[in-house]
């Protein structure tokens, strides 16, 4: 069987053709397929590529802002460990205080408590004192009663009108009786 045409008759020559031909036709065929195939890899790729960078480029941007956020936060504990720290200096500054005050004002409360038994004393002297005035000032004014009544008396007497006198002493009797005279 000849190999190329005019080699033999019409119809090995339509065989050989075809068959020679087939895989010429379909070799095309197979390369444009994996050509596509080679492009929609390489697309693939390419779009994958793309979106890797992408999260790459949007992990990075959220690691900044992260890292920019832990570190304003780290400010921000840095500033209240200080404040805590003068925080804790005062309470126990002022603790002291309270401490000392607690103790004067026990203090107080005691010296206030022996006042206040002193005062009591102190009061029922003056009552006693008071009574003993009441009763001397009820004394004084029947003494004042009685000695008028005597120097009435008496001025009676010196005019030598002894009914008068008489009278006089007789009036101041019970008042000279209590004063004890």
């Amino acid at each position: 069987m000849p190999l190329h045409p005019g080699a033999g008759d019409a119809e090995s020559f339509l065989v050989v053709s075809t068959a020679l031909a087939a895989p010429v036709r379909r070799r095309p065929l197979l390369v444009t397929i994996a050509g596509i195939v080679a492009l929609v890899v390489v697309a693939v790729a390419v779009r994958v590529d793309l979106d890797v960078r992408r999260d790459a480029h949007h992990a990075r941007s959220e690691a900044a802002r992260d890292a920019k956020r832990r570190a304003a936060l780290v400010r921000d504990l840095d500033r209240a460990d200080v404040s805590l720290a003068a925080t804790r200096a005062q309470l126990a500054t002022d603790e002291r205080v309270l401490a000392s005050a607690t103790g004067d004002r026990d203090a107080l409360n005691r010296a206030l408590g022996v006042a206040t038994s002193d005062l009591a004393g102190v009061r029922a002297s003056v009552n006693g004192a008071q009574l003993q005035l009441l009763a001397g000032n009820g004394q004084i004014q029947d003494l004042g009663q009685c000695l008028n009544g005597v120097q009435n008396a008496l001025n009676a007497a010196a005019v030598a009108d002894t009914g008068s006198a008489v009278r006089a002493l007789a009036a101041v009797a019970d008042s000279c009786k209590q004063a004890g005279a």
